[in-house]
C-alpha cells in the first residue's frame, strides 16, 4: 500500500469515527429531552416527607476535662480548694466525676454526676441533672441532689440564668437568679442571688457579684465578692481550666 492509499484510508477510518461520535451525542440529547419531560408526581420516592430536614447526625463522644484552684478569704481565716472533673458527653446525655480536696479534710468531695443539657437556636439552655456527694474523711455517701438550670442569651453581651436545687433526702432545696455581661472580648460582669433552705435555720439569702477575665479560651480568672444573711461579706478568686480531650 503507497501513501496515498494509506491517506485515504485514514480519512476514511476518521469520518465513521466522526459519524459515531455524532450519533452518541445526538441519542444523549434524545435522553436528556426524557428526563426533562419526565412527569414527576408519578416518581415513587418513598413515604418521607421531602419537606422536612433530615435528622442530625449522631455527635459522637466527647470528652471534657479541667480544673479550678480557688481562694476565699473570710473573716475566720483563708480558705483553699483545688478540684478537677472529667466529663464524657454524647447527644446532650452526660455523666462524670469532680473530685475536690481542701485545706479542711472533712471537706474533701467526690461528686458523680448525670443529666441531659441542650440550647435552642433562640440562645434558651437547660440542663437537668442529679448529682451524689461523698465525702471521704466524714463518712462516705452523704446525699443527692436534683438540679434544673436554665439559660437566656439576651443578646451578644447579656444573658440571665436560673437554677433550682433539691435534696430529696434532706428536703431541702435552693433558687438562685443570675445575669451576666461581656463588656468586652475578655472582660465579663456577673451577679447572682440565691434562696436557700438550711437545715434548722430556716432560708437564707446569698449573693455575689464578680469579673470574669478570659485568659485564654481555655483558663479565666474571677474575682468575686461573696455576702448573705448567714455570713459576713468576703473576697474569693478562682482560676479555671476547661478543654476539650476528645471530640467536640
Amino acid at each position: 500500500m503507497n501513501i496515498r492509499e494509506i491517506l485515504v484510508a485514514g480519512l476514511i477510518a476518521g469520518t465513521g469515527a466522526a459519524e459515531a461520535v455524532a450519533q452518541e451525542v445526538e441519542e444523549a440529547e434524545e435522553a436528556a429531552e426524557d428526563v426533562g419531560t419526565l412527569d414527576v408526581g408519578t416518581l415513587d420516592v418513598g413515604t418521607e416527607d421531602v419537606g422536612t430536614e433530615a435528622p442530625e447526625p449522631d455527635g459522637g463522644l466527647t470528652i471534657y476535662t479541667g480544673g479550678e484552684i480557688e481562694l476565699t478569704f473570710p473573716q475566720d481565716g483563708a480558705t483553699q480548694e483545688l478540684s478537677a472533673y472529667l466529663e464524657a458527653e454524647r447527644n446532650g446525655l452526660y455523666g462524670g466525676v469532680l473530685a475536690r480536696i481542701t485545706n479542711e479534710a472533712e471537706s474533701d468531695e467526690v461528686q458523680l454526676s448525670f443529666g441531659y443539657r441542650a440550647e435552642t437556636d433562640q440562645g434558651f439552655s437547660y440542663d437537668l441533672s442529679y448529682s451524689r456527694f461523698f465525702y471521704p474523711n466524714a463518712g462516705g455517701d452523704c446525699c443527692g441532689e436534683l438540679a434544673l438550670e436554665l439559660g437566656q442569651r439576651l443578646d451578644d453581651r447579656l444573658s440571665l440564668t436560673g437554677a433550682v436545687t433539691y435534696d430529696p433526702e434532706a428536703a431541702l432545696g435552693s433558687l438562685t437568679v443570675g445575669a451576666e455581661y461581656q463588656a468586652s472580648e475578655a472582660i465579663a460582669l456577673s451577679a447572682n442571688f440565691g434562696l436557700v433552705e438550711e437545715a434548722g435555720s430556716g432560708t437564707e439569702q446569698e449573693w455575689d457579684a464578680g469579673i470574669i477575665w478570659g485568659l485564654s479560651e481555655q483558663s479565666a480568672l474571677d474575682v468575686r465578692y461573696f455576702d448573705g444573711s448567714a455570713q459576713d461579706g468576703y473576697l474569693g478568686l478562682s482560676l479555671t481550666f476547661d478543654t476539650t480531650i476528645l471530640g467536640g
